[in-house]
This record gives C-alpha cells, structure tokens and sequence, in this order.
C-alpha cells in the first residue's frame, strides 16, 4: 500500500516455475464433524492428537500448483486401513475415515506434477487415546 511494484514479464524464469516444489496443502480437518483449529497453520500439521471418541475424520486438502490444478491427481492411504494407494483427482480432494480404533495411524497423501510424476508424500500422523 502506498507504493509502485514494477517488473519485466519477458525476465520471468519459466524454467524455475517450471521445477518450483509442489506440495500438498491441508485446507482443514473436521473431527467428528467440526473443524478442528491448530496452534501452527494447517498448511503444516504433523500429527494430529485426538481424544477418546474422537475417530471421525475428514481432511481437505489441496496442491500448491494453481496453474495446473485441474489436472493434478492425488492418492492416500492410511496405515492399518488402506493396503494401496487410493487415487482420486482434482475435483475430489476430501478423505473421510470413521470409526477409527484408538492407537496411532499414519496419513500419507500424494500429488502428481505437471509432468504426471507423483511427488513426495505429505504424512500427517494420527493420535487417537
């Protein structure tokens, strides 16, 4: 505010946009239907600590590639549920798990590049007293 921002759109580096790191973004997660609020951004939670009964959950969650978002396709799983990668794509960005025993699970979900390649998981570890 207050100020002039100019720059050269011929100077743009393509090839670094091109290679910048994509990653998965967590957009919110619900517990037993009601969003849950972190001390640090949702972007990064690591693990998740839920108390007894508290074994609904639902993540959303998005990719940092904007350009490309219609084409990114994702997949997940979830230790001691999912044996495989369950895939889905842009348009279905919403992991709903309930009843979850009590114990610890691990969250891994994946995005592809514009490429096609599948890029490194984002792993978010689940606490359940």
């Amino acid at each position: 505010m207050g100020g002039l921002v100019s720059f050269y759109p011929d100077s743009i580096n393509n090839e670094l946009i091109e290679t910048a790191d994509q990653r998965i973004i967590i957009n919110e997660i619900k517990v037993s239907g009601e969003l849950k609020y972190f001390k640090r951004s949702v972007v990064m939670p690591d693990t998740l600590f839920l108390n007894k009964g508290e074994n609904n959950i639902q993540v959303n969650f998005s990719s940092s590639d904007f350009i490309n978002s219609d084409r990114t396709l994702y997949r997940y799983k979830l230790s001691d549920i999912n044996k495989n990668w369950i895939e889905t794509d842009s348009r279905n960005r919403s992991i709903n798990y309930a009843n979850l025993k009590p114990g610890w699970h691990n969250l891994q979900l994946q995005a592809t590049d514009r490429g096609g390649f599948w890029k490194p998981s984002k792993e978010i570890r689940i606490r359940i007293k």
